[in-house]
């Protein structure tokens, strides 16, 4: 075993609340087909109706154990779980419609910085001050930069 584990390190920035050190090391057994990170396709997670999607696995699910005995290899039952659940993401979970429009760097951080610079707009409309204009131009800058950063 020990001809397969290459890589090996101490976490210095693990932290456990025990006195212990964290190893890391990769095994190398054979080239595997990896799975692809569904974090990295663009799915509009926020519409998806999370209900019908655990209704359909639990209508499947019989189904799919049946199955499941009948395969033998680990490998087959992983790849075939994998088809199930892209099936019913296909079913349930759409990619979103990017076009150049589209504002990818909307997330609720941002919604919040909205929030306060409207409330800083409100307190200044109504007491009309130096002080309360410079706040509202700050929190303006700040917004603009954010979405800079976040589009580079």
């Amino acid at each position: 075993m020990h001809n397969h584990i290459n890589n090996w390190h101490i976490d210095e920035n693990a932290n456990t609340e025990f006195n212990h050190e964290v190893i890391l090391f990769t095994i190398v057994i054979k080239k595997m087909k990896l799975i692809e990170n569904s974090l990295n396709a663009s799915y509009n997670l926020q519409k998806v109706d999370w209900k019908d999607f655990k209704k359909h696995l639990q209508k499947t699910k019989d189904k799919m154990i049946i199955k499941m005995q009948r395969i033998t290899s680990l490998k087959a039952k992983v790849i075939y779980l994998m088809k199930c659940i892209k099936n019913t993401v296909k079913l349930f979970v759409f990619k979103q419609r990017i076009c150049v429009k589209s504002k990818f760097w909307w997330n609720n951080e941002f919604i919040e910085m909205q929030k306060t610079s409207l409330s800083k707009k409100q307190i200044w409309k109504r007491c009309r001050n130096d002080d309360a204009c410079a706040k509202i131009v700050q929190m303006r800058n700040s917004n603009y930069d954010a979405i800079r950063l976040i589009k580079n």
